[in-house]
This record gives C-alpha cells, sequence and structure tokens, in this order.
C-alpha cells in the first residue's frame, strides 16, 4: 500500500517590487512554514499564465529575512510582467502549493 502526504500550505504577503539595482525583489511568507518545503521556484513571462524564465531559489534557511522569504532577480529587459511561485519538496520537485499569480513592471527610470 502507497501513502501520499498532502502538503498543504498557503502564500501569504506576496510583493514584487524592482530595485534601485534594476532586480526585481520577491518576498514573501508561507503559512503554516512546512518542513517539506525546501525550495522554491519563480517562474515569469511577459502573458497572463505563460511563463517562459523560471529560476530556483537557495533552500529556504538560506533566503530568509526575519520573518520572511525574499528572492532577487537581475537583468530583466524592461516590460510587463506575470509571475507566480511554486513551492519544492526537498528534491527540487512542485508542489500544489502555489502563490497565484502577480504583476509587476520593468521600467526604464
Amino acid at each position: 500500500m502507497v501513502k501520499f502526504r498532502t502538503i498543504s500550505a498557503i502564500f501569504e504577503n506576496v510583493k514584487v517590487e524592482t530595485t534601485k539595482e534594476k532586480k526585481v525583489k520577491f518576498a514573501w511568507t508561507l503559512k503554516p512554514d512546512l518542513d517539506q518545503i525546501r525550495f522554491f521556484k519563480i517562474k515569469y513571462g511577459t502573458e497572463p499564465g505563460k511563463y517562459t524564465k523560471e529560476v530556483i531559489t537557495y533552500e529556504k534557511t538560506e533566503i530568509k529575512e526575519e520573518t520572511q522569504y525574499a528572492w532577487y532577480i537581475p537583468n530583466i529587459p524592461v516590460g510587463e510582467y506575470f509571475s507566480t511561485i511554486i513551492a519544492l519538496d526537498k528534491d527540487k520537485k512542485d508542489t500544489p502549493v502555489t502563490s497565484g499569480e502577480q504583476t509587476f513592471t520593468i521600467t526604464l527610470d
């Protein structure tokens, strides 16, 4: 008999902002902060629901800033983007825990 463990958590306080250094900062909290979730994948693209680029964070213990997790992506070209964050397990496999879609814009200023 095979037993499957359900992973159930919620992304909260998801914020996406651009920095003066032209990086995009993703920040969020995870409730509950489960041990089974070890990494995160940030997917983004220029069309809603179509994410053509992705990055995987370091292990979550390395990206924690006080009470939230944070990850920076440099060198994203000017434009409007759509993104989502996916929680990953210890083997960097997707879990069903996702942030939903966020939008952000990179400008020339």
